[in-house]
């Protein structure tokens, strides 16, 4: 299998003791790194722009709209329902 190698240095670990901390200084590595990304993130997020008024009102008058349309024809029902049922019969 061919290995990377760079001035006879291999990122490669050998048997015994040095793989076990070559192991354990890559997994503290990403853990840190980790910790670093999360502390970045949190860092960041009171800075991000907040949406727009316009933004947070667009889904409720969507949804105020909708109401609107919903009402609107259900009167319309119940208007032809007791028309039906006041009109005089034949």
């Amino acid at each position: 299998m061919a290995g990377v190698s760079e001035n006879g240095w291999s990122p490669r670990a050998g048997s015994g003791w040095r793989s076990w901390a070559t192991a354990l200084c890559r997994l503290l590595l990403a853990a840190a790194l980790c910790l670093a990304v999360t502390y970045a993130l949190r860092w960041l997020a009171p800075r991000l722009p907040d949406p727009s008024s316009a933004e947070r009102l667009a889904p409720a008058a969507e949804r105020e709209r909708a109401l609107a349309e919903r009402n609107g024809l259900a009167h319309e029902l119940l208007d032809s329902i007791g028309h039906t049922l006041i009109a005089p019969g034949p």
